[in-house]
């Protein structure tokens, strides 16, 4: 009863002629009559507190509810761009290539790799080298430049869904890295793709996939 007492008083002085000497604005005079009601509200025994509570289904609660599923929504929707720009393309695709279709033939396992009767590579130790062939074909009307070496793709191979292993360069004129050959109108052409790792690595291959990065932007490539 204290508090309300002193409520009062300062209602009293506030709202009488003392209150010029404060000079107070006309939104601070309703705070102070605000703030003193509630006070004197409280002290009153016919008065249920719980009038001042919000509905759990009030328009804010409402509000709140449809924000929170609206960013929900939006965090989904991320999720399925992201999972987008990851579904497989073809090799033509990824490497930008209108004109030549690229299509993967197969792979060999072999300690060496020769064309033409010239060694072009060969492993070191217990490793074995993974050669993936492929065929580069103009589609076109008209002879055509066939130029991936300009594009600098790094290749890396997955094997199995979760072995990768970077491709290695070499100076084959036939290492799709680093092809770069006229075609000719409907002619085929043959490239590889070489990689080296560990024999056992190379043990039961049920799958092989190709993870093209080209100026920082990666294309994934099912075989």
């Amino acid at each position: 009863m204290k508090k309300f007492g002193v409520v009062l008083i300062i209602m009293n002085m506030f709202l009488t002629g003392c209150a010029s000497t404060y000079n107070l604005t006309e939104k601070q005079s309703d705070i102070i009559s605000t703030y003193a009601a509630q006070v004197v509200l409280k002290h009153d025994k016919n008065y249920d507190d719980t009038l001042v509570n919000v509905p759990e289904n009030s328009e804010s609660n409402k509000n709140t509810q449809e924000d929170k599923t609206e960013v929900k929504e939006n965090i989904q929707d991320n999720k399925e761009g992201v999972k987008t720009e990851e579904e497989k393309i073809s090799l033509s695709k990824a490497l930008g290539m209108q004109d030549i279709q690229i299509d993967y033939v197969n792979y060999e396992l072999n300690r060496t790799y020769a064309e033409e009767n010239a060694l072009a590579k060969s492993s070191s130790g217990k490793k074995s080298l993974l050669i993936m062939h492929f065929n580069l074909k103009n589609i076109t009307s008209e002879e055509k430049l066939c130029d991936i070496l300009s594009l600098n793709p790094e290749f890396h191979v997955i094997i199995n869904k979760d072995y990768t292993i970077k491709v290695q360069p070499s100076i084959l004129l036939s290492d799709l890295g680093t092809y770069k050959q006229s075609i000719g109108t409907g002619e085929t052409k043959g490239a590889v793709l070489i990689s080296e790792a560990e024999t056992k690595k190379f043990e039961n291959i049920k799958s092989l996939e190709l993870k093209v990065t080209i100026k920082g932007t990666t294309f994934y490539v099912k075989l």
